[in-house]
């Protein structure tokens, strides 16, 4: 209550022009009036102090930087300038001694002319003397061989010994050479290490937040500190790469996704088998209660319990009269267990159970339990597990079994194989086919007739395809996968360990989106094929906007391939490891339609090497190596050299075959690099195949696999003619060859001796002279057990 007479006081009114200081939520503001400033001041001796540092030695730092960079920049002009005025007074001191020799030679000639026109001026009222004739001789002879000798320096290839080393172009001048050297080397001939720490340093190109310059040789990287990666140290590591697989996801393993917010870490786990994730978290922590599925894995009987495990589960013993694990029990008798519990003097007998009813009439039918169903089709799980049918124990003969699995849209399906037991052979008389679809024509992920443990594969598609199919003799265990379904990375990134396939930028073939930052690391076992069929990306070369970057390799500090923008697709990329990383980055402003590119497995290829090896992609796999494409090896050597393939024990056989007609499953080995050279042999059943020699220093090699093949591994080595070879008969001589009374200088030969797999060799010098060295590293005799070169005998 306001009394009469007393005044009351007003709101303020804060008036924009007026600065105001705020607190919210424990910050701090300082606000200015409308078009007003904020300016700190201090007085004689005092400082602007942020964060325990001087405000003006900060800004003071920061000009000196831009003075230092600025005259950084100006010496590397200059340097430039100085290196263009050296070529060019290099280059203009050749051709002045030219235009010199020319200006000596052409004096010369007219010196002669003049000499022959006295002579016949002379002549013609006196004959030359012998003196003056010897004299004319003498200069033409003198002139004779000043011409000759300009014009063998004119004619002389300077590059003809390849003075350029490390790549660099050779350029034949008179009476000398130059080289035009690749990107990291200089120098006359090209043998001196650029050091790109001093070039690189304070740009674009130079490690970067705290990174270590590392100077190699043609080249140069960057020794990052701990929070940061890359090739120029430019990127912080952040998910999967922060912390351990166990710390991030429990009982999985840790996948990088895409962020959806800056400083916001995001990745996704694939679980091991008995665990998932909750609805609010990607970590395995969750375990999977095996007993409370559809599908009880115990065996079902009243007696039999299941027992939840973390991770895991367990059965409780079989009852009386059955034996086994819990899992499946087998029906022995009560009288077949402990004689039923009867003294061990009196006889145990079973009783006799009826079953089923009685029936009248003239007809009608009766059944028994049948032979366990297999096959399913499972929609909408996230998790589940599949068993041939009757596993553990042996699978019945003549089944056919298919089981399809879908899962969400947005989801891909990840396959762990616990345990795959099956009849061994080339034939795949019984396997297990995994297809990515819902069909049996989908795309063949992975073909398994054998036992063992196979590595986990995972879908592209939120579907899969699982055949079983057994013959009528022989069967094994059968196996035991499970299944899980996982957050799909097709649209941006991640791993991928299919024989061959497809990735887009994200939305292709309309515009991407803005700061994309995707991964795929291509890691198919084996050396891999790349490239674009579209690349629509804004920019041109060093690409520093958008880009396609691939490195030979799985991780981000790999050698580097190339690294792609524009429109100009580049040529086709072939890796020397067994995975490629993919890296596609956008920035915020214009962006386009992207790129698409695929990728499959390497095989064939030329080898030039002395000796070598030969393996077909995913030699030993049976199933991974049925395919239509045809595999060409080429072995390129001199052509006075001599070549011996010899082949892994290994074999195919088919009785259907005959001969050498066949059109897959084949083996064909050619002297020559051609198709119609001379035919060496072609194998449609190969058992233990036979060594292959050719003496023009050429061999050609066509393989192409089908229906269970393996595929094959082989070892070339290559010999002057005249010595080494392959020697197959039960006694033999090999000797060091011959030129006069000792063996030449800088030849190679090798023999390979195979003789029958139940034999022993035995070798016998009769005589030896080398040259003495006490580790032989000159001339010497080295004797090889077996295939391996590490089982050297000495």
């Amino acid at each position: 209550m306001v009394s009469e007479g007393t005044e009351v006081r007003k709101k303020r009114d804060i008036s924009n022009q007026l600065p105001r200081i705020v607190t919210s939520d424990g910050h701090l503001i300082f606000m200015t009036g409308v078009n007003h400033n904020i300016t700190f001041k201090s007085s004689s001796g005092g400082f602007v102090n942020i964060d325990g540092h001087d405000l003006k030695d900060l800004i003071s730092s920061q000009k000196k930087l831009n003075v230092n960079l600025k005259s950084e920049l100006e010496q590397m002009k200059a340097s430039q300038q100085t290196l263009n005025s050296l070529l060019y007074t290099n280059i203009t001191r050749k051709l002045t001694s030219m235009e010199q020799n020319y200006n000596r030679l052409k004096s010369r000639l007219q010196n002669l002319n003049l000499t022959v026109s006295n002579l016949l001026s002379q002549s013609s009222q006196t004959p030359p003397s012998a003196s003056q004739l010897r004299t004319l001789k003498t200069t033409v002879d003198q002139l004779q061989s000043s011409v000759q000798e300009v014009k063998t320096d004119l004619e002389e290839d300077n590059c003809a010994s390849n003075p350029c080393l490390h790549g660099g172009t050779c350029y034949d001048r008179y009476k000398g050479f130059y080289c035009n050297c690749i990107p990291g080397w200089m120098g006359p001939s090209c043998s001196e290490d650029v050091n790109e720490c001093s070039e690189f340093v304070g740009t674009q190109l130079g490690c970067q937040n705290g990174g270590t310059c590392i100077n190699t040789y043609g080249s140069y990287r960057c020794q990052c500190s701990a929070d940061w990666h890359g090739i120029h140290c430019s990127t912080r590591h952040d998910d999967c790469t922060g912390s351990s697989s166990s710390e991030l996801c429990g009982h999985g393993t840790c996948v990088n996704v895409k962020r959806q917010q800056p400083n916001q870490p995001k990745y996704s786990c694939i679980c091991e088998p008995g665990w998932t994730h909750p609805s609010n978290s990607p970590s395995c922590t969750v375990d999977i209660d095996e007993c409370n599925l559809v599908s009880s894995p115990c065996f079902k009987h009243a007696q039999v319990h299941c027992i939840n495990l973390p991770g895991s589960f367990r059965c409780s013993p079989c009852p009386t009269g059955y034996t086994g694990d819990g899992v499946t029990c087998n029906y022995v008798g009560f009288c077949g267990s402990n004689n039923g519990g009867c003294h061990p003097s009196a006889t145990c007998s079973e009783n006799t159970y009826d079953c089923g009813g009685s029936y009248t009439g003239v007809n009608g039918s009766f059944s028994y339990p049948t032979v366990e169903v297999c096959g399913e089709t499972i929609r909408g799980k996230t998790h589940g597990v599949i068993r041939s049918p009757g596993y553990p124990h042996n699978y019945p003969h003549n089944r056919d079994c298919v089981w399809t699995i879908e899962v969400e849209p947005n989801k891909d399906i990840y396959i762990h194989f616990g345990e795959v037991s099956l009849e061994d052979g080339v034939f795949c008389y019984d396997y297990l086919e995994i297809r990515n679809g819902l069909t049996a024509d989908a795309a063949l992920l992975r073909k398994i007739c054998h036992s063992g443990s196979p590595k986990p594969l995972r879908s592209t598609e939120p579907y899969l395809y699982i055949r079983f199919h057994t013959d009528s003799s022989y069967s094994a265990k059968g196996f035991h996968i499970s299944f899980s379904s996982m957050e799909d990375l097709q649209g941006c990134g991640g791993m991928r360990s299919q024989k061959e396939g497809v990735i887009t930028s994200t939305n292709f073939p309309n515009s991407y989106g803005s700061n994309e930052d995707c991964v795929w690391i291509i890691q198919p076992q084996h050396t891999v094929i790349f490239s674009f069929d579209v690349l629509d990306l804004p920019g041109e070369s060093p690409c520093l906007s958008d880009y396609v970057e691939v490195r030979d390799g799985s991780l981000p500090v790999s050698p580097l391939i190339g690294r792609y923008c524009g429109q100009t697709k580049p040529s086709e990329i072939f890796s020397n490891q067994n995975s490629i990383w993919v890296h596609f980055k956008s920035n915020v402003s214009d962006t386009h339609m992207g790129f698409r590119a695929r990728w499959k497995v390497a095989c064939g290829g030329t080898y030039r090497e002395p000796s070598g090896v030969l393996q077909t992609p995913f030699y030993g796999a049976s199933g991974d190596n049925d395919t239509n494409e045809i595999c060409i090896y080429v072995i390129w050597q001199q052509p006075s050299k001599l070549i011996s393939l010899i082949f892994e024990i290994y074999s195919y056989y088919d009785q259907s075959i005959n001969g050498t007609n066949c059109t897959s499953n084949y083996i064909e080995i050619r002297q020559g690099t051609s198709k119609t050279s001379p035919l060496l042999g072609k194998y449609c059943n190969y058992v233990n195949l036979p060594p292959a020699i050719t003496a023009q220093g050429q061999m050609r090699i066509e393989f192409k696999g089908g229906s269970g093949s393996l595929g094959f591994r082989a070892n070339y080595t290559t010999n002057d003619a005249g010595c080494g070879g392959v020697l197959t008969g039960p006694l033999g001589t090999v000797a060091s060859p011959l030129k006069g009374d000792s063996y030449p200088n800088g030849i190679q030969c090798t023999w390979n001796i195979i003789v029958d797999p139940q034999l022993l060799i035995t070798l016998v010098f009769t005589q030896f002279a080398l040259e003495s060295h006490s580790t032989c590293h000159h001339d010497y005799v080295k004797i090889i057990d077996g295939k391996k070169p590490s089982n050297e005998l000495k």
